[in-house]
């Protein structure tokens, strides 16, 4: 590992000289976005479903707390292990 570390120091530069606006990079992606149909589907599955999905994972360590109580910690740890597997 280290000697691809050092492997890697020895690169050329590669940094972009002009880039350009960023108001005009968001555009071009949001026309890319929008002219291509499955791009556009896929985006909107994945917003939506983090927009859904938020208010759940804000909330639920209030509710295991306040409804579950005492097994509120065993219930976590469950959850945790499960996910392990």
């Amino acid at each position: 590992m280290i000697v691809s570390l050092l492997m890697m120091s020895q690169l050329p530069d590669r940094r972009r000289k002009d880039v350009g606006p960023l108001a005009q990079h968001l555009a071009a992606g949001f026309r890319y976005v929008v002219g291509h149909r499955i791009i556009l589907i896929l985006t909107s599955l994945v917003a939506i479903s983090a927009f859904l999905s938020m208010p759940y994972n804000t909330l639920m360590p209030v509710v295991a707390d306040d409804i579950l109580r005492e097994s509120a910690g065993n219930w976590w740890r469950s959850c945790a292990t499960a996910s392990m597997h």
